[in-house]
């Protein structure tokens, strides 16, 4: 499914060279998972995704601020993969548009919010790389990513969205 997404994004009438495509990406990943964007995420987590709790709003806000941090610094990498999504991309011909760098920003958003994507990711954080690393000692942490990750992605996908022009700005310098 990824590389169905990272296809259509190919069809664009240009594309950015392989090294900014990977600049760019580890940009991004670098941007989502440093220590002011995690605060942010986790603020914009709490009043979005901790009403909707199963095991209540309390329970999430407690949890939340500690769990986020760690899920985030493996989320996104798995998300936002540089060599992934770039090698998907094709030939490099020119350098970025604010248009074609926006346009990669939703085409991103979207692939968040794929279904096969959300639960593959809440498999590989219910598995070692975290439930099994962090929380060994937590029985209801794969439960808790099931419900954190697919309520989640798609409010932080739409955040994405919204600040696509000041991530283009900072990130590869246009816009």
């Amino acid at each position: 499914m990824m590389l169905a997404l990272l296809s259509l994004l190919a069809l664009t009438s240009a594309v950015p060279t392989c090294d900014e495509c990977i600049s760019a990406m580890d940009g991004l990943v670098t941007r989502l998972t440093s220590d002011a964007s995690i605060e942010e995420q986790v603020g914009i987590l709490l009043a979005a995704v901790c009403p909707q709790d199963p095991e209540g709003q309390e329970h999430c806000e407690a949890e939340l601020p500690l769990s986020w941090p760690e899920i985030a610094r493996l989320l996104y990498p798995f998300y936002l993969d540089s060599q992934v999504i770039c090698a998907g991309l094709g030939s490099c011909v020119r350098e970025w548009t604010c248009e074609e760098c926006t346009a990669g920003m939703e085409t991103i958003a979207a692939m968040m919010e794929d279904p096969t994507l959300i639960a593959a990711a809440v498999q590989m954080l219910q598995g070692e790389a975290y439930c099994g690393t962090f929380h060994p000692d937590h029985a209801e942490c794969p439960e808790d990513v099931a419900f954190l990750v697919p309520a989640s992605v798609p409010v932080l996908a739409a955040v994405l969205r919204e600040t696509s022009t000041e991530i283009c700005q900072d990130n590869v310098g246009v816009c």
